[in-house]
């Protein structure tokens, strides 16, 4: 409990500020390295891990991120 708190708590600062005071870690590079620690830390079993995962949330992410230059060019 006190492991998934502090990943919590020092992800949810960086999203908030932008970035982690004193690294180089950004908001996308934050949030992928509290993920990793979540499975490192036993916090998420690796099992469960595929079953928290919105594939089809992700999938529309993707399109959009490749749909959006194509529209305005």
């Amino acid at each position: 409990m006190t492991a998934a708190l502090l990943i919590f708590g020092a992800t949810y600062l960086v999203l908030v500020t932008g970035e982690l005071p004193g690294f180089r870690v950004y908001r996308p590079s934050g949030a992928l390295i509290g993920a990793v620690c979540v499975v490192v830390f036993g916090v998420l079993p690796p099992d469960r891990l595929l079953a928290v995962i919105d594939f089809p949330t992700l999938v529309l992410l993707f399109s959009m991120m490749i749909a959006a230059p194509a529209a305005t060019a």
